[in-house]
């Protein structure tokens, strides 16, 4: 499964299968992406910089990796996986957390973390369901992913969020706004640009002022 061949407005997902035994040459990864285990049994053998790192394979396993990170061979034994990779390019992340430009994260692995693997599986559902619930949706749980990920496994962390909530009227505006663009698949960042603010921050003061994310709009 590949995110790009469907109608999916966020970072590019993949979901791949394995069985068996095999091994693959080593690599540089150019940007951060995060792995989730869906399913299966087995382990992988990861060398880098001399060191062996050791990787179930089984249900909730993550592995978080940074930009740049090499190892030089995986050897890995699989019994029906079924992996989903995101990939987190840093001129995406922007798009959504405008405060913290430099964002990355630490290479962790292997993790165990409900929260950041319920929002993976989300986003692995919308794609394979042919993305019904639209632009903002997708765009929603990428900022959701890109926050959640940022707080946690960020190498610089991320500022504190501001508080507040949207005034009445500026709440009025972007309803106004929807209102008159429903035959449009309305994204996130069009909604923050009616009130002047980035996607995170909309999002973030959307929610304190109505208790839900803008895509229920």
């Amino acid at each position: 499964l590949e995110s790009g061949t469907t109608g999916w407005h966020g970072f590019p997902l993949s979901v791949h299968a394995a069985s068996g035994e095999d091994c693959r040459d080593g690599a540089i990864i150019p940007h951060p992406k995060v792995e989730l285990c869906l399913s299966g049994s087995g382990h992988n053998n990861l060398w880098s910089k001399a060191r062996c790192v050791q990787l179930p394979f089984r249900p909730g396993v993550l592995i978080v990796v940074g930009r740049g990170y090499e190892f030089e061979r995986m050897e890995w034994k699989a019994n029906a996986v079924e992996i989903a990779e995101i990939q987190l390019p840093p001129d995406m992340v922007s798009t959504y957390l405008t405060e913290e430009p430099s964002w990355d994260l630490v290479t962790r692995m292997p993790v165990e973390d409900e929260t950041l693997a319920g929002v993976i599986v989300a986003m692995r559902a919308e794609v394979i369901a042919g993305c019904p619930s639209g632009r903002m949706f997708a765009e929603s749980l990428c900022a959701a992913l890109a926050t959640y990920m940022g707080e946690h496994y960020s190498s610089v962390g991320l500022p504190t969020p501001r508080q507040g909530q949207l005034s009445p009227q500026e709440l009025r505006r972007v309803v106004d706004y929807v209102k008159a663009s429903l035959a449009e698949d309305i994204a996130v960042g069009q909604l923050a640009g009616v009130v002047r603010l980035s996607g995170s921050q909309f999002t973030r003061r959307f929610r304190g002022a109505t208790g839900t994310s803008p895509y229920r709009l």
